[in-house]
Formats: C-alpha cells, sequence, structure tokens
C-alpha cells in the first residue's frame, strides 16, 4: 500500500498498478484509528446516509470530534477501471480542482484504492460532513419546504452562478442536480444579503471539454437542474439571467441560452 500524507491531493498520489492512499495532513491519525477499528465497515454500526447496491456512505466522528463522510465502492467493474482512474480518484481530482477555482466544496480528507496487479478492487473517499445541511431536493413540489420560496430562489440562482466558474475553466458538471448541491441557513445575512450557505458536493461527473463541445452541453447541465421543478418560465429565465451575468467566457447570448434550455426542457418533458 502506497501511502501520501499532505495537504493537497494531486494525481502523482494516484497509482494504476496497486492499493495506494492519500491522506489529508490533519486527518492521518483520525484516519489510521478509524480504520484500525473497522469504522468504515459497513457493519460498524455507524450511520448509513447513502446506500445502493455498489457503494454506502457512512456518517463517522472521528476520534479528534470531527464528523466526517466516508464513502466506499464495495467492488468495482474491470473496465473501465483497469487502466483508468476509479470514480473515488476521479471524484477526489475535481474536489481539488473545484475548490482551487473558488467553488464551495466540501473539504477533501482521504482517497484510495484497493488494486491488486492493475484489478481494481475497491475505492474510498473521505469528505468532511456538513453539519446541519440539507439538499436542494426539499424545495422540490411536494418537498418539506416546498413553500420557502426565498430560500428556494436563493438556492437556485446561487448555484446558476457558481456554476459559471465551473463552465469558464472549460468544465461540464453533468451532475449539476438540486440533490447534489447542500444548504444551510446563515446565522445572519451575509455582505450581499444571502441568506444560505451552499455547499458542493459529488461532483465525480465533472470533465473538461474542449470549447465547442462544451457550448452544446452547457445547457443540459440547466435542464438536468430545473427538470425537478415547476417553475414558470419568468423564474429559471431569471436564473439564467443571473449566469449570464456572473460569467466571464460570453458562450452564449441570454436570449439564445434561454431558447435553447426551454427547448431541451421541452423535449424532456415530451418524452
Amino acid at each position: 500500500m502506497k501511502e501520501v500524507v499532505s495537504d493537497i491531493f494531486s494525481r502523482k498520489a494516484v497509482r494504476q498498478s496497486g492499493s495506494w492512499q492519500w491522506l489529508r495532513s490533519d486527518f492521518a491519525e483520525d484516519f489510521h484509528q478509524l480504520t484500525a477499528a473497522g469504522a468504515d465497515r459497513e457493519d460498524s454500526g455507524n450511520e448509513i446516509i447513502w446506500n445502493t447496491r455498489h457503494k454506502y456512505t457512512l456518517k463517522i466522528q472521528a476520534p479528534s470530534g470531527r464528523v466526517i463522510a466516508f464513502k466506499r465502492y464495495r467492488t468495482l467493474r474491470l473496465f473501465p477501471y483497469l487502466y483508468h482512474t476509479t470514480p473515488t480518484a476521479r471524484e477526489a481530482l475535481n474536489y481539488q480542482k473545484l475548490q482551487l477555482i473558488g467553488l464551495p466544496m466540501a473539504n477533501l480528507l482521504a482517497v484510495g484504492d484497493t488494486r491488486h496487479c492493475f484489478r481494481p478492487e475497491s475505492s474510498f473517499i473521505v469528505t468532511e460532513f456538513a453539519e446541519n445541511c440539507q439538499d436542494g431536493r426539499a424545495f422540490y413540489p411536494g418537498g418539506e419546504l416546498e413553500k420557502e420560496t426565498a430560500w428556494r430562489d436563493e438556492f437556485c440562482r446561487r448555484n446558476f452562478e457558481l456554476i459559471a466558474k465551473l463552465h469558464d475553466a472549460g468544465i461540464y458538471h453533468r451532475g449539476f442536480t438540486p440533490a447534489n448541491e447542500l444548504w444551510r441557513p446563515r446565522p445572519a445575512p451575509d455582505e450581499q444579503g444571502n441568506q444560505l450557505d451552499i455547499i458542493w458536493i459529488d461532483v465525480a461527473s465533472c470533465r473538461r471539454l474542449p470549447a465547442a463541445v462544451l457550448r452544446r452541453k452547457i445547457p443540459d447541465d440547466f435542464v438536468n437542474f430545473l427538470r425537478f421543478f415547476q417553475f414558470p418560465e419568468e423564474t429559471w429565465r431569471g436564473f439564467l439571467l443571473a449566469y449570464c451575468r456572473t460569467v466571464r467566457i460570453k458562450r452564449f447570448e441570454p436570449d439564445e441560452l434561454f431558447a435553447e434550455v426551454r427547448k431541451r426542457l421541452s423535449e424532456l418533458q415530451a418524452d
């Protein structure tokens, strides 16, 4: 097992031929104690906050008191990961990259793969748990906070402003849904009057694309987000206008972007 302990994760820590793990300097001792005690196991008794056929995520309190989210893939397909990075390694690289361009990411603490002669067997990623947060599903039609329209609209507008930074960096999200953006009320509004803290999670699908391809894909990011709501057109146009005012690399005129998003939303609803 190759282990790297440092302050910033980089591709240099990743191995394709064998097992490896990267630990953030201030988390290494916690990690070793947790894994030695089996706290990362599915049957450890720690709270399971996400569970699918192939992976699970635990909420764990580390010995230092820090609360973490520990995601583990139980198994991995041989292809395409035999000679390519695993979803957790790719997600960790994206966490680091997006944080460096100024997006409000959950703090990356550890990541690693178990491999045998290149063959991927399992992988994990650990982030700091975003305390007192909910995701955007609370604002869905029928959701518990459906009527909190001021919070809902701020949540949408600010996420559209944030994804402008991603597109400016030449990156397509592909997983830009309200479930992958967390929020919590602020104790007091900030200088801009914002009432919410926003935190992004689950960025494994983010990809850098050639400029022409990215331009074709950008409307899909918005459609992927808006399809979960039933906004009147004037409402989501306002969110897109906030994006157009924020983005620095102008790939669309506002009316062109509105029309393309409207078209793709209509096609999706017709299917």
